[in-house]
């Protein structure tokens, strides 16, 4: 988990996995004091509608914090994620990561906010958001953002939002692997970076056994 870097350490995980008739509403907040480690792993599969908000205060120097975050929406699923990140102490570091998978005519919104407030100097702050549309009708909205008022920091962002790698696909076609089973490797691929993460082990593999069922009953397989 990465604990033993710190003797002040939260590693908390999250699946939602909720029917697709539920409407699903949750707030999350840590406030981490001086050297200590958050580590946050949070899925998103499940309910009509989701709003997840998270908040992780750095109260205390050289806090860190770890955001992890994967969503699979589906038919007309909406999955709305707000995640706020607030440096209020100096030398405190730590990195964001979501990754979304939209298929059918679902939609995924994240908004990721990063504030960096005076006399919070050393800071070091990293935000990425990747999406993935596996259909046409399916929509994301990205929106990373970043405030800052101290110097000496180091912060940045990125969005991308894509389809499969049309290349990468035909490679694994062209060398007999059917074309459901390449597109399933590749979803597998990208939201692998997030599920990794994930622990104890019976819970990443529960969420990657529920991937790849989504994927399987996608392609008819």
């Amino acid at each position: 988990t990465g604990c033993r870097s710190s003797p002040i350490c939260l590693t908390y995980s999250r699946l939602q996995q909720e029917p697709d008739t539920n409407l699903h509403i949750a707030q999350l907040q840590i406030d981490q004091q001086a050297g200590s480690l958050g580590q946050l792993r949070l899925a998103s599969l499940g309910a009509g509608l989701s709003r997840q908000e998270v908040a992780v205060n750095l109260e205390g120097e050289g806090a860190e914090y770890g955001l992890s975050v994967a969503t699979h929406g589906r038919d007309r699923q909406h999955h709305d994620f707000f995640a706020r990140i607030n440096h209020r102490a100096i030398n405190c570091r730590g990195e964001t990561l979501w990754k979304g998978v939209a298929d059918g005519r679902s939609r995924s919104v994240f908004t990721g906010h990063i504030q960096v407030e005076p006399g919070a100097d050393g800071t070091d702050a990293q935000l990425k958001t990747a999406s993935l549309l596996l259909s046409d009708q399916a929509e994301v909205d990205a929106k990373p953002v970043l405030e800052i008022y101290a110097d000496d920091v180091k912060c940045s962002h990125g969005a991308t939002v894509g389809q499969i790698d049309r290349e990468q696909l035909f490679y694994l076609v062209s060398r007999g692997v059917p074309e459901a089973v390449a597109r399933a490797l590749l979803v597998g691929a990208f939201t692998g970076e997030v599920i990794d993460r994930f622990s104890p082990p019976v819970l990443r593999e529960q969420i990657e056994s529920v991937f790849a069922d989504r994927l399987r009953e996608r392609s008819g397989l």
